[in-house]
C-alpha cells in the first residue's frame, strides 16, 4: 500500500469517520451557543494579542476584563466568550463592525457549524490484533471484522511477533 497523497484532493475516497459527540461536548457546545460569538478583523492590523481583544471587548461592552475570554480560532479570526448572554446578545445585535481605535472586528453568532465541512479522511494503520493463535491467522474472518471499503495489504508476519496477527 503507498503513502496517502498530500494534496486531500488527491487521496482516494476510502473511510468515513466521524468524532463520537459526548455529552460534555455537547453541554460545551450550549455553553458557546449560548454565550459567545466569533469576530473577524475587518481590516488590517498588525498582530493582536489575546489579552488587548479581550480587553477592548470588555470595554466595548463595559464588562471587567475577565468577564470575556478570548481565543484564536484563525489568524484574524477570535472566539469571543462573555459572561452573560445579555451581553452575548447586545455583540450579536451590533449594527455593522464593532471598532476598537483601528481595528474593526464582524461578530457573529457562534455555532458548531461553523466553517463545518463534510469530508472523508484517508488514512493507513496498522492493527494488531493479539491473543489469535498463528493457526487462526485467516484473512477471510479478519476481513469481515471492518467495512467493506477497507484495502487490505497482504504482509507477513515476523516471527518475533507471532503473538499478533497483523493486519
Amino acid at each position: 500500500m503507498e503513502a496517502p497523497a498530500r494534496c486531500a484532493e488527491d487521496r482516494p475516497a476510502l473511510v468515513r469517520a466521524a468524532a463520537p459527540r459526548s455529552a460534555a461536548i455537547a453541554e460545551e457546545e450550549r455553553r458557546l451557543t449560548r454565550l459567545g460569538v466569533v469576530a473577524v478583523i475587518v481590516e488590517w492590523c498588525p498582530d493582536l494579542e489575546l489579552p488587548d481583544v479581550a480587553r477592548a471587548f470588555a470595554r466595548h461592552f463595559r464588562l471587567l476584563e475577565d468577564a470575556v475570554q478570548v481565543t484564536l480560532l484563525v489568524p484574524g479570526e477570535f472566539l469571543i466568550v462573555f459572561s452573560t448572554v445579555a451581553v452575548r446578545n447586545a455583540a450579536v445585535q451590533w449594527q455593522g463592525a464593532v471598532p476598537f481605535g483601528r481595528v474593526s472586528f464582524m461578530v457573529s453568532p457562534w455555532s458548531r457549524f461553523r466553517k463545518a465541512t463534510a469530508g472523508r479522511l484517508s488514512y493507513k494503520v496498522r492493527v494488531c490484533i493479539e491473543g489469535v493463535l498463528p493457526s487462526a491467522h485467516n484473512w477471510e474472518a479478519v476481513k469481515g471484522l471492518f467495512d467493506s471499503s477497507v484495502i487490505f495489504d497482504n504482509s507477513l508476519n515476523s516471527k518475533e511477533d507471532s503473538a499478533c496477527f497483523k493486519v
